[in-house]
């Protein structure tokens, strides 16, 4: 990336500078909590896709202290992801709310 950002400056004529303000390790998924979306994903017979995401989510830091796992719901205009022109059908949004019911139910059932 900074390779890129160097051929972007010097094709304008302009100079950066860059320096590094945070560094975390990837946040692994907690395999309880994944197999839960899953479970959820099927039940509704949405097509499941197992995706890494390179974003800094809060699940870099809160994974330290419990368990999680991301659901990511499909969005509009070509995937553009943490910006205004973020875009997502209301149909999908349904879709994630029901998973996310789902999961809910799903914890309710279970013997601790």
């Amino acid at each position: 990336m900074l390779a890129e950002l160097a051929a972007i400056a010097a094709r304008r004529g302009l100079r950066y500078t860059a320096e590094r303000s945070m560094q975390a390790a990837a946040a692994p998924s907690h395999l309880l909590w994944q197999q839960r979306w899953e479970r959820a994903l099927q039940a509704l017979g949405v097509p499941l896709f197992r995706m890494p995401s390179g974003a800094g989510h809060d699940a870099m830091k809160l994974h330290e202290v419990m368990p999680q796992a991301m659901l990511f719901v499909r969005g509009l205009n070509g995937g553009i992801s943490h910006n205004p022109l973020e875009s997502t059908t209301s149909d999908d949004m349904q879709l994630a709310v029901d998973a996310f019911t789902h999961v809910l139910n799903q914890i309710a059932t279970e013997t601790p």
